[in-house]
């Protein structure tokens, strides 16, 4: 990995049990993502890195991305930014007023 890129590890009963998550994460991260044996990965590296101990887990497999869905995520993403870009306050106004409630002698 190249100097000061960013390594995306991924740990987790749902990420180890499930190649699509661990692609989907891949591709819409546009980087290749190391899925390690370590269950509580977060949790346990805060503890050792507190105790001043580093100690890497044990990596199953990582999981390239794939270009042209890259290519598709971004894509989708920028149709996304353009729509929430067009409803802007339209859009938050009609979140507000459908979370009111009626007021009392409205009904």
């Amino acid at each position: 990995m190249p100097s000061g890129s960013i390594e995306v590890v991924a740990s987790g009963g749902a990420i180890v049990g499930s190649p699509w998550w661990q692609r989907t994460l891949a591709n819409a991260l546009a980087r290749p993502v190391r899925v390690v044996d370590e269950p509580e990965a977060s949790a346990r590296g805060a503890a050792l890195f507190a105790l001043g101990i580093t100690k890497e887990p044990s990596t199953r497999h990582v999981v390239d991305p794939k270009p042209e869905a890259v290519k598709a995520a971004r894509a989708a993403r920028a149709v996304y930014e353009d729509l929430a870009r067009k409803l802007g306050d339209e859009w938050t106004g009609a979140q507000v007023t459908a979370t009111k409630q009626p007021e009392e002698g409205s009904r």
